[in-house]
């Protein structure tokens, strides 16, 4: 008898369990399905292992340049091209993911980044190092506006900025580890099996977006007007003064910064830092700008202050960017990646929250377009411009012309900004 009972008790609480985990699972796909979680979850797990490959690259490419005999003015055009290619072809990929799909065009810019990786590792010249970084530069245009295009497709207004919040903390987790992780690599591998690693890695990606990646999307579809239409959206978007004076301040944000990625590896060699100590520089930019964009997120609702911070974004930027060839200990170094990553995300998240503003749904992804082009332009332009400075005047005077554009870009956007009327 007490052992029927304790069975029957057994089963009893088995069926309960059952129901249980079976609703707890049903709610939890009805969170999905109705905010859109979904899908974002399946991008941003894919956008992890993209962004993490491309990332353990960067503070690599122009340390494996200089093995091979390049001069600091082909490393500086090897780092341009990849923003070039990329800041060239930003509009464009948009429109194509229009007329494509957006599933077509994020694997196949994550596929070329795979590809690129792999075409690292078995180069032998500094000049083919250009050419397969600007092959780079193609997949990075074609994968991150899409991306950021079908997050906003996929998710419901009252959850959008839960959606973006979930891809952009994945995507910034992913930015900061890659350095870190490909600096050790090198150290303990080698750079040419640091690049293979960083193709599988990104190959992982490829594989989680063709077999998980919706297909469905919504877009603007080709008319007979298709191009018209564009033109026109263009057209108002570039007369609107505080659209343009975003852009120009995105541009002389990506400027300033622009010559680290390319020149602070360089001189981190010369000062004696190694591999792993130059990675954990820019691990620290990358944290500290996907730490800071959550909070000035929230602040910036509730303040209304989005001039401003772009005002102080660009004068910390170009401070800390002038100030880091002056020092060569690590502490200060770090220190100063981090007030850099501090001001990019602050800036950042400002500038897009002030273009949404100023835009509709119709011209709000033209608008983007140019943004990310001119982010990508500015990063693309200042490698090569300052590798020839540095190679003349040295370290000081080009991060000094770096930080000096962050100025002019303060000077245009508040004379732009001063005369804007909403």
């Amino acid at each position: 008898m007490i052992l029927k009972k304790w069975v029957k008790i057994k089963l009893s609480f088995l069926r309960v369990g059952f129901w249980v985990r079976n609703i707890k699972f049903f709610g939890f796909k009805l969170i999905m399905r109705f905010t859109g979680l979904g899908s974002v979850l399946v991008v941003s797990v894919m956008g992890f292992f993209v962004y993490l490959g491309v990332f353990m690259r960067v503070p690599l490419v122009p340390l494996y340049a200089r093995n091979m005999g390049a001069s600091l003015v082909q490393v500086g055009f090897i780092t341009s091209a990849f923003m070039a290619v990329a800041s060239l072809l930003a509009i464009p990929s948009g429109l194509m993911s229009d007329r494509f799909g957006r599933k077509f065009m994020v694997v196949m810019g994550a596929f070329i980044s795979s590809i690129s990786s792999f075409l690292l590792a078995f180069s032998t010249n500094p000049n083919f190092l250009i050419f397969i970084y600007a092959f780079a530069g193609l997949g990075v245009a074609a994968f991150s506006p899409t991306v950021i295009a079908f997050v906003g497709d996929v998710s419901k207004t009252e959850s959008l900025g839960l959606a973006y919040g979930l891809y952009t903390t994945i995507m910034a987790t992913a930015m900061a580890s890659g350095p870190s992780v490909g600096g050790l690599s090198a150290e303990l591998f080698g750079y040419q099996n640091t690049f293979i690693w960083s193709g599988l890695v990104i190959l992982v990606g490829v594989f989680v977006g063709f077999l998980a990646f919706p297909s469905k999307f919504d877009g603007r579809r080709r008319t007979e007007t298709y191009w018209k239409d564009i033109s026109s959206d263009f057209r108002k978007v570039a007369g609107n003064n505080l659209i343009f004076a975003c852009w120009v301040a995105a541009f002389c944000l990506s400027f300033g910064w622009g010559v680290a990625p390319a020149f602070l590896p360089l001189y981190g060699r010369k000062i004696g830092l190694g591999v792993v100590l130059v990675g954990l520089l820019f691990t620290v930019q990358s944290a500290s700008s996907a730490a800071s964009r959550f909070p000035f997120g929230v602040l910036l609702d509730k303040v209304h202050g989005g001039k401003f911070f772009v005002v102080l974004g660009l004068g910390v930027l170009g401070l800390s960017t002038a100030m880091l060839t002056f020092f060569t200990d690590l502490t200060v170094l770090m220190g100063l990646m981090g007030l850099i990553g501090f001001a990019m995300g602050m800036a950042f998240v400002s500038l897009s929250s002030l273009i949404a503003e100023a835009t509709d749904y119709v011209t709000r992804g033209l608008a983007m377009g140019v943004y990310s082009a001119c982010f990508y332009g500015g990063m693309s332009v200042s490698p090569a411009l300052l590798g020839s400075f540095i190679t003349l005047y040295g370290y000081q005077f080009g991060f000094g012309i770096a930080a000096l554009l962050c100025f002019v870009g303060i000077l245009v956007f508040s004379s732009l900004t001063f005369r804007f009327k909403a």
